[in-house]
């Protein structure tokens, strides 16, 4: 397998969404098809890849694999039609949206929606690294062409560039630190320059609303871009405590004021509930705390 896949480098512009379906199409070995079938599959990927330097090779290369695995298109839901429209609108407006939606409503076809209606054609999907399969699957399901879609995870940041249409950030809340910020959350600060951002995250500031700071740092279209920095921000946004720590004092900035914050971003969000999609058995997400 690993011989296999080290043939499949080559030069050729969409090799990075080639070394995506292989990681899905290897996912599935064992699960669905038997391994000479998949090797099949991927000998007719990797010449179309070659073969196909047309605008929409990537897409036809999806389409027909799709096709070929005998998987059902996945077709929009009325309310992430709805939440992709306003969405779009929010994102020519104000270069960024918050689809802050609880799991299992579909924000992964619903920001793939927002894309294409936005008109993007090369995007950076980050996610986790565990949810890279699932998300080129999504993909391969789904009836959107792009000319390009890099899916990548957050520790790989460093080998992107400020090339895209539009960046998607799923489980936005990982780069929600503060006081300072994260080296990832640095690293999409200059990918995403003067792009449009669609954040994704059913938990944007779950245990402090200082952590929307810094996922609002990264776009160049900040609602608080006139802040130096977090500390700056603070002194407006923050209720200010004092701890001790190591029989230090430090300052506590966990306090962010609740409603002066959802006021600064509010424009800038769209909600949505499982009830308000239907679910009749909820999922329930629990938040663990460490001390």
């Amino acid at each position: 397998q690993q011989t296999f896949e080290n043939q499949f480098v080559h030069p050729h512009p969409y090799n990075g969404i080639v070394r995506s379906d292989l990681a899905k199409l290897r996912a599935l070995d064992g699960i669905v098809f038997g391994p000479r079938f998949l090797f099949s599959i991927l000998l007719v990927s990797r010449w179309f890849a070659r073969a196909c330097m047309l605008e929409d090779c990537f897409t036809s290369n999806l389409m027909i694999k799709a096709q070929t695995l005998g998987r059902r298109m996945l077709k929009l839901r009325d309310y992430q039609e709805d939440i992709s429209n306003r969405a779009v609108d929010i994102l020519r407006e104000y270069g960024l949206v918050y689809i802050a939606a609880q799991p299992r409503v579909g924000k992964t076809l619903t920001a793939f929606a927002i894309a294409h209606k936005y008109g993007s054609q090369i995007i950076l999907f980050v996610t986790k690294k565990k949810a890279k399969a699932d998300i080129m699957a999504q993909l391969l399901d789904s009836e959107y062409k792009f000319e390009r879609i890099d899916v990548t995870n957050y520790e790989q940041l460093h080998n992107y560039e400020n090339i895209y249409d539009a960046i998607i950030i799923d489980e936005a809340h990982n780069i929600a630190t503060y006081p300072t910020p994260s080296l990832r959350a640095k690293e999409l600060k200059r990918i995403c320059n003067g792009k449009p951002i669609v954040y994704l995250s059913a938990t944007p500031s779950p245990e402090s609303w200082s952590q929307l700071y810094h996922q609002m740092w990264v776009s160049s279209f900040s609602p608080f871009k006139d802040y130096k920095n977090f500390y700056a921000w603070a002194k407006d946004f923050v209720d200010i405590r004092q701890k001790y720590l190591y029989g230090k004092t430090i300052n506590d900035y966990s306090c962010g004021k609740q409603e002066k914050i959802e006021e600064a971003t509010r424009h800038l969000f769209i909600a949505f509930t499982q009830e308000e999609a239907g679910f009749t058995e909820l999922v329930k997400e629990n938040i663990l705390y460490v001390d």
